[in-house]
């Protein structure tokens, strides 16, 4: 199961909790936006790169069924980098960010020991729209 970080899903156990690079993205993306400090920039750089190999990997594992084991060095290098550009940021949210990802590696690099484990939760997410948008429609209405 891939998820948005939300605490409740935390009891789902090791090995089948994958959390979502989106949500993580987003939250970078969102720091760089407010505040354009040079240390939340570089949390931003630092996830894209990471995201970009870990594209890659998952292509090269889906086309030729042969997991791209000396790939997978680097994406760990890489995960190791954006924790330490997180705990040189400026902003809180993306220090405790870099403390949830030290704490949860494993959900995090899920995708990298089975190869149908999403990057993000998008699919599920696009999914679900139509049944939230009717949600919130109904709310807001009073009906």
């Amino acid at each position: 199961m891939t998820t948005d970080g939300y605490t409740a899903y935390n009891a789902i156990p090791v090995g089948k909790h994958a959390e979502c690079w989106a949500h993580i993205l987003r939250k970078a993306r969102d720091a760089w936006e407010v505040h354009s400090h040079p240390t939340d920039g570089a949390v931003l750089i630092a996830i894209t790169y990471f995201l970009r190999g870990a594209r890659w990997y998952q292509a090269q594992w889906q086309v030729s069924g042969i997991r791209p084991e000396e790939h997978e060095v680097r994406l760990r290098t890489a995960f190791a980098g954006i924790i330490q550009a997180c705990e040189a940021a400026n902003t809180s949210r993306l220090s405790s960010m870099g403390a949830c990802l030290r704490r949860h590696p494993d959900r995090y690099l899920l995708f990298l020991e089975h190869e149908v484990v999403p990057l993000t939760n998008n699919a599920a997410e696009r999914e679900l729209r139509a049944a939230v948008i009717m949600r919130k429609t109904i709310l807001a209405a009073g009906i």
